[in-house]
């Protein structure tokens, strides 16, 4: 029973911190285009916020063999339909660019 309430204590801490990280699904990231060079990615994304308040969104880039060559967390400004175009700076080749999630500013 103690082993239950445990483990239930521990996803319900996952969840939160998760929720957190990754954001909420009021804001709606769509990827209209993006363009890849040797170092670096840009990313033209729309937004969809019900409130039009301001939001980060977090944008990666991957190389081919999948792992993550370039991050970051991209402002983005107040509207309730907003295009933003982020150049992304790459440690290596992109083969992808992605916005992951977007979220209120902390």
């Amino acid at each position: 029973m103690l082993v239950a309430v445990a483990g239930a204590i521990v996803g319900l801490i996952l969840a939160i911190a998760l929720y957190q990280r990754y954001g909420s699904p009021d804001y709606q990231p769509q990827v209209v285009h993006f363009e890849l060079a040797g170092d670096h990615a840009t990313v033209r994304f729309e937004v969809f916020k019900p409130s039009g308040r301001p939001g980060v969104c977090h944008v990666r880039a991957r190389n081919r063999a999948g792992a993550e060559v370039g991050a970051a967390d991209v402002p983005v400004p107040a509207g309730k339909r907003v295009t933003v175009t982020y150049t992304l700076t790459t440690t290596g080749p992109p083969v992808s660019a992605e916005v992951t999630a977007c979220r209120a500013p902390s």
